[in-house]
């Protein structure tokens, strides 16, 4: 394939992801808590939020067996978590 015209094609693609995708998001945030840090500081209204720690598609089961699949687990520089699922 001619290299301009899957150039394009990728072009197509990633206009048509947004971050709610796991794929783009993971990609766009996986190594990048201070993305996270602004997005969060603008949902929670809360300015002075600082993530220390960030997880990406972090796994949590229980003892029924079943699991759930944050897309983020952050946690601020208080102790306080945040979970963001999908």
């Amino acid at each position: 394939m001619d290299k301009e015209i899957l150039l394009e094609k990728y072009k197509d693609i990633v206009q048509e992801l947004c971050l709610m995708d796991d794929i783009f998001f993971e990609a766009c945030f996986a190594d990048f808590p201070e993305g996270v840090e602004y997005i969060l500081r603008i949902i929670l209204d809360k300015k002075d939020l600082r993530v220390v720690k960030l997880e990406t598609q972090h796994d949590i089961e229980n003892l029924y067996g079943h699991a759930a699949i944050l897309d983020v687990f952050a946690t601020d520089s208080e102790g306080k978590n945040y979970q963001k699922a999908a």
